[in-house]
């Protein structure tokens, strides 16, 4: 790689972490907003006035409407902002830290199913996005089912090559394997929701749901700052290296 394209790869991997780091921020503001905007209402209770945060579901702030009837237009516009930019930024990020996993063959086959992972992840969340719920459940369910298989998949095999890396932070796997754990978690939850009993309770799916989208941002947040101070630092490295001779 020559000087000029290393440099362009550094500005880009640059750009890539801060633009996730600022979108995972930015979700948890644009979500909280439209939780406030939200005209009320649940399944089981369409009369009910503001979002109830432990009995609506995330995609009910992407709907076009509300269970009364009630127009949806400015939670979903800010619903829509918010998982657009989450699907951005995880292009920009999994893309951004192939580079990190080049020394073998092993880590390179491992980032690469991770990043595949994470493309699928971010086209996922994005249709999930602009698709509402209560026009088209089937295709919004569905794209809800890949965006949370798929990033189950991309921090898994990030993980393994974290683990493998001779350099990179090992204290990333601390972040994504619990993340890991409660993707799982909520994997058995979200196949096993029609099912009796427990499992059949929506109180107990929305705050799972709640608590998986929370950790998979906060994931995705930590993911590339930590990136980002790894890049310096690399730069650094680099930098004192040829300073040297």
């Amino acid at each position: 790689m020559t000087i000029t394209q290393e440099k362009k790869l550094f500005h880009f991997q640059r750009i890539a972490f801060l633009f996730t780091f600022f979108s995972s921020f930015f979700f948890f503001l644009l979500t909280t907003l439209a939780m406030v905007f939200y005209p009320g209402g649940t399944e089981e209770d369409p009369s009910k006035t503001h979002y109830l945060f432990f009995s609506n579901f995330f995609s009910d702030l992407g709907r076009t409407t509300v269970f009364d009837g009630a127009t949806n237009f400015i939670s979903r516009t800010l619903f829509i902002i918010a998982l657009s930019f989450i699907s951005l930024s995880l292009l920009a990020l999994f893309f951004a830290i192939v580079p990190f996993f080049k020394a073998n063959k092993t880590e390179r086959a491992l980032s690469a199913l991770g990043t595949l992972g994470g493309t699928v992840s971010a086209l996922g969340y994005f249709f999930l996005a602009i698709i509402p719920v209560d026009k088209k459940p089937i295709a919004h369910g569905t794209f809800t089912f890949i965006a949370f298989i798929a990033t189950f998949f991309a921090l898994l095999f990030y993980a393994i090559a974290i683990l493998k890396a001779k350099y990179y932070p090992k204290s990333m796997t601390w972040i994504i394997i619990p993340t890991i754990l409660i993707s799982l978690g909520y994997l058995i939850i979200l196949f096993n929701g029609g099912s009796e009993g427990m499992l059949a309770n929506l109180t107990l799916q929305a705050i799972s749901q709640k608590i998986i989208v929370y950790c998979q941002i906060l994931a995705f947040l930590l993911f590339s700052l930590i990136s980002y101070r790894f890049l310096l630092q690399r730069k650094e490295t680099a930098t004192a290296i040829i300073e040297e001779k």
